[in-house]
């Protein structure tokens, strides 16, 4: 199949050196469809179905480290640039927030829980087209993609709506779950106000949320970065007018945090559909095509992004737990933990913006059929996520009390955090190690060990020991973030292992054979070194599908 391969993608570069005249004039051998399948493909959608964001040169064997660092470079910045964005739009929002004291605080931190829970749920969508668009785009089959976002964007949006007017309607009720141990009533009544607003703008958010990841899977992670440009400007000076009251707008504390919030994402929603609709869009949405649910093309989404939904609720549904603790320590600890969660952020943007770039590579090298580009590009994107990640981790270690006084004036709340603060730096270098490898695994598709690896972090290594050290031993706050440094290095380990054993080759394998020909036209089974990797009954299967 190698050879086939090989052979194929020499017929595709002399068709294009000799010219239409000359091609023609080739042996019809050298024509047929089972041999350039996916060089015609790829052409096809140069012509017709939009550009490529990332070359074919980027998969093709061969590259040198420093090209790879290269290309890993050239997709990751915007997203580390889009995440440090966003990151810091958050901490100006905290910082005017926590001008209105600690109860404010700690009732944005409680509102937002909520949402990363809902936001968890859409994952699902997000993730898998992803991963679906990387490999359609990688193979040569833009309509593939295409159909993946098209079918996640009426799954997610349908869901979205659900969990929407879910949290709106009982928004009250979810706070005072979390809020059980701590009967902070002024907390609770802010806290639900913030949820309300938010939570509805999630009926569009989706939209953001999905066709960013598409555009990513498709290597063009400029565009979501000039999106969230705008998003975080909007949310962050409006924070900063509706908050205080400045110039002629009213003073709105907490619910003009939350209406900048709501109005950014539905901004940023309608400039993503804008460009997702353009003919320069990578990724297209085109209104002439089928928009029924295709539910062939819905399981794969699922298949693929539902355990990066599970690992999202798992790890949020761990922090419901550890809220109900802290919320135990009283308010002061509470808005202690909003800070270090928030430095927390910050510290992972590195690894975030470098995962993208792993998932993106990955995925697409994968698709072309080339999986040891894949394993080296997986590698590379390790080495240097984790090197800028501990360089950040320094200063925060080196300047953590002026850092943290930024937040609040409140010496209290400084005490606590300074120290919490400080066990985060430390812990923003195995945690990079386990974002980043997370990142390579999803473009494989391998997102069940993703899952259960996040599992038996937050539920058997994170809660026991947070239980443990800041009950049994009684470190309080530092207890809680000490297990978190614990539990990352030793996820971290197992991440490694996991990539290392070269399991995800197969998974990828499997799920390519399990859904060839999802879509218009059947594909041919997967070939070259990723083929190897199928058992024989599965690699009969993807032949006798196939045809």
């Amino acid at each position: 199949m190698e050879e086939i391969a090989g052979l194929g993608g020499k017929i595709h570069d002399d068709l294009q050196a000799a010219g239409p005249k000359q091609a023609a004039n080739l042996p019809e051998a050298a024509k047929t469809p089972e041999v350039t399948s996916r060089p015609e493909a790829a052409n096809q959608a140069q012509a017709g179905r939009g550009r490529r964001a990332v070359p074919r040169r980027f998969f093709r064997e061969g590259l040198t480290v420093g090209e790879m660092r290269r290309n890993v470079l050239i997709l990751a910045w915007p997203s580390v640039a889009s995440l440090a964005l966003q990151t810091l739009v958050g901490m100006v929002t905290m910082m005017t927030v926590g001008s209105l004291g600690p109860a404010a605080l700690a009732a944005v931190g409680l509102g937002n829980l909520v949402i990363f829970i809902m936001i968890g749920v859409l994952t699902a969508f997000s993730v898998g087209t992803t991963a679906l668009v990387a490999r359609g785009i990688g193979a040569g089959h833009p309509e593939r993609a295409e159909n993946a976002l098209r079918q996640s964007l009426l799954a997610g949006v349908a869901v979205a709506t659900f969990l929407s007017l879910t949290v709106y309607f009982s928004a009250e009720t979810l706070v005072r779950l979390l809020m059980v141990s701590n009967h902070d009533e002024t907390v609770i009544s802010m806290a639900a106000v913030y949820l309300r607003y938010v939570a509805l703008s999630m009926i569009v958010g989706v939209l953001l949320i999905i066709i960013n990841g598409a555009l990513e899977g498709a290597g063009d992670t400029r565009t979501p970065l000039y999106t969230m440009i705008v998003v975080n400007l909007i949310n962050v000076v409006g924070a900063v007018i509706l908050v205080r009251g400045l110039g002629p707008f009213p003073e709105l504390g907490i619910v003009g945090a939350a209406l900048a919030a709501a109005t950014a994402r539905v901004v940023g929603s309608a400039l993503a559909v804008a460009w997702a609709v353009s003919p320069y869009s990578v990724v297209r949405l085109r209104f002439k095509e089928r928009w029924r649910l295709d539910w062939s093309t819905i399981r794969q989404v699922l298949d693929i992004g539902l355990p990066s939904a599970g690992e999202q609720l798992v790890r949020q549904s761990a922090m419901v737990i550890y809220t109900v603790f802290i919320a135990s320590m009283g308010t002061l600890a509470m808005a202690a933990h909003q800070i270090t969660g928030n430095v927390n952020s910050l510290a992972m943007l590195p690894g975030m913006g470098f995962a993208v770039a792993a998932t993106t590579l990955v995925g697409q090298s994968l698709g072309a059929g080339h999986p040891e580009v894949a394993s080296r590009y997986a590698t590379e994107t390790n080495k240097m996520g984790t090197l800028l990640m501990t360089s950040i981790a320094t200063l925060f270690g080196i300047f953590t009390r002026p850092f943290v006084s930024l937040y609040t004036a409140d010496p209290g709340v400084i005490e606590l955090a300074v120290d919490t603060v400080r066990i985060v730096a430390v812990a923003s270098i195995p945690f990079s190690v386990v974002i980043i490898t997370s990142g390579s695994l999803r473009g494989a598709g391998d997102t069940r060990f993703v899952m259960y690896a996040t599992a038996l972090g937050q539920w058997g290594i994170r809660l026991v020991l947070t239980f443990a050290l800041a009950l049994g031993l009684g470190l309080g706050l530092n207890g809680v973030w000490l297990a978190m440094l614990l539990d990352v290095s030793i996820r971290s380990l197992i991440m490694v292992w996991r990539f290392r054993s070269g399991a995800w080759k197969r998974i990828f394998a499997l799920q390519e054979a399990r859904y060839a020909g999802y879509a218009e036209g059947e594909r041919p089974a997967p070939s070259g070194a990723v083929a190897k990797e199928l058992p024989a009954k599965e690699s009969k299967r993807s032949e006798n599908l196939c045809g």
